[in-house]
């Protein structure tokens, strides 16, 4: 199938059992195609001149670069075994990955498809983000509860930041001043200061019937936060200052993880038991839901 070339607001959502890449109308929630990708793709990454998306193709132990002037499949590079979560650095020119059989952050070069660095971490690293100067990479560990701190230009393990249990996504604030942790079986999400390294605030979620935090995606303007629940089925928002919870979202079964539209006008969440996306629609609150079978995992927004 032919893909129509990425315009502001197309909405990308990996599905890990379907072995695509599904392609949405955020404004109308129109499918507008698949694109195959390989064996179990989970994680997605915007560059950030929205011309290409990094796919973390689990199965195929590496990632697929996608074209989104055709929705193809343009190159392939190698990740190291089972890649889960993939950041990109601002300048493109880097993508990291969290191996999470090995213990492993793969730091690959993209121009020349290797691997440069791998640098260990603790047991089951998931979670990848880059900070917006693309100085630092942070990964999280499931099992070992602790967010890790990169330098990224010397390849070494700066920090280790202790979580709440089974840390699951890293994200950080637009002006890189602070970065939220989310930990699944903690039910909180911990906000660090990104000078510092020392705890800033927590937002605790262990009130709301089974919330279990996953992803986090910021509006632009960085006032709002939206952490997605898990198992709770909802996505909730967050006063990104005072850490308040303002508001939940009912959404699909076992949400995973978000993106927000370039306006901030809309929330996407990927609900992976239930097999579809839900477009949260932010000032009505209104919530609809595009089904697309199978399990979906990761979402990513052009602008």
């Amino acid at each position: 199938m032919t893909i129509a070339p990425a315009v502001a607001d197309t909405v990308y959502v990996s599905n890990e059992a379907s072995d695509v890449v599904h392609v949405i109308d955020g404004a109308t929630g129109a499918r507008r195609g698949d694109i195959a990708v390989g064996k179990r793709p989970r994680g997605l990454a915007m560059a950030p001149d929205g011309k290409r998306l990094f796919v973390a193709v689990s199965n195929d132990n590496d990632v697929a670069i996608v074209d989104l002037a055709n929705g193809k499949v343009a190159g392939r590079l190698p990740s190291g075994p089972d890649p889960e979560v993939i950041a990109v650095a601002p300048d493109a020119a880097t993508a990291f990955v969290s191996n999470e059989e090995d213990n492993l952050v793969s730091f690959i070069d993209v121009g020349s498809a290797r691997v440069t660095h791998e640098v260990p971490v603790g047991i089951e690293p998931e979670g990848v983000a880059v900070s917006p100067d693309g100085a630092t990479v942070i990964a999280t560990s499931e099992t070992s509860s602790m967010a890790h701190v990169i330098d990224r230009a010397s390849a070494t393990l700066k920090e280790n930041l202790p979580v709440d249990a089974r840390p699951r996504w890293a994200e950080f604030t637009r002006d890189g001043k602070h970065l939220w942790v989310s930990s699944e079986l903690g039910g909180t999400v911990t906000v660090f200061d990104a000078a510092a390294w020392q705890p800033a605030g927590k937002v605790d979620f262990t009130s709301i019937p089974n919330a279990q935090p996953v992803g986090i995606a910021f509006r632009p303007d960085g006032a709002r936060a939206y952490v997605a629940l898990g198992r709770g089925n909802a996505v909730a928002e967050v006063d990104a200052a005072s850490l308040t919870i303002l508001r939940r979202f009912p959404v699909g079964e076992r949400v995973w993880e978000l993106a927000v539209s370039a306006d901030g006008a809309r929330v996407y969440a990927a609900n992976g038991l239930s097999g579809d996306l839900s477009i949260i629609d932010v000032a009505s609150g209104k919530v609809r839901s595009v089904q697309l079978g199978g399990k979906p995992w990761g979402v990513a927004v052009s602008r």
